[in-house]
């Protein structure tokens, strides 16, 4: 009977240290995405002599109506009219892409004559970048693309980041312009600096730099999103 109190003493203690050794044992993490959710926005800064119907084939929209649900009539009065030199909301959803390696959007392009990977990315108004042209057409010259060639122009999203809040049921991919700062953004998105700042912690640097992608919150469009707002890294900008 006494015999049995140090012997399981010592198996306690050997337990112990055994909990202590796996708990610091690094377990494999997955980093990978899921799924993505369903409705990301793309701010697309309109250049001149372009109109909807145009935006509407770059981003593989079947209607000009679908764009017009989440914008209002200052930037898009009507079907047939948008206005240069400023910002519009494009709707798309948010997919796990490159076996769920990162977050965004392959949207297919017809290239015409004399593109280049810099002219498809003036194009989309910066939302996507030579690199990731280069990732995804490998085959194709970078200046010499052949008329008629399909390219994949991929678009990274984000759905959001459970860790920061679950309040926002829309994320949008903002590329930055070289005349644009903090105070700026804010004031056109009516979104605080606080609240960028959460969801872009590298902010600063881009915001210097001129350019680069950040991700703007809301709490919806014409329609929220059915997935709770989730974010997994990799290829996107985060």
């Amino acid at each position: 009977m006494f015999e049995s109190t140090p012997k399981n003493f010592m198996l306690n203690l050997s337990l112990f240290f055994i909990l202590i050794y796996l708990s610091s044992v690094p377990l494999p993490v997955n980093s990978q995405c899921n799924r993505g959710c369903d409705l990301a926005l793309a701010s697309f800064y309109v250049w001149r002599g372009i109109d909807l119907t145009y935006i509407a084939n770059l981003f593989n929209i079947e209607t000009r109506q679908e764009i017009m649900d989440y914008n209002t009539r200052d930037t898009i009065p009507n079907l047939n009219s948008v206005i240069a030199g400023t910002r519009i909301n494009i709707p798309f959803r948010c997919d796990c892409l490159e076996d769920g390696d990162f977050l965004g959007h392959d949207f297919q392009y017809e290239a015409n004559s004399g593109d280049t990977y810099s002219r498809v990315v003036s194009n989309y108004s910066d939302l996507t970048s030579v690199d990731l042209l280069r990732r995804f057409n490998s085959r194709y010259p970078e200046n010499n693309i052949p008329l008629g060639a399909n390219l994949s122009v991929v678009v990274n999203c984000s759905c959001g980041d459970r860790d920061v809040s679950e309040d926002f049921g829309v994320f949008v991919t903002y590329p930055l312009r070289s005349e644009e700062n903090l105070t700026y953004v804010t004031a056109t998105t009516n979104v605080s600096a606080e609240l960028i700042r959460r969801y872009n912690p590298d902010m600063d640097a881009k915001f210097s730099a001129g350019e680069g992608i950040i991700y703007i919150p809301g709490r919806g469009g014409t329609r929220r999103s059915k997935n709770p707002p989730r974010h997994c890294g990799g290829g996107s900008e985060w």
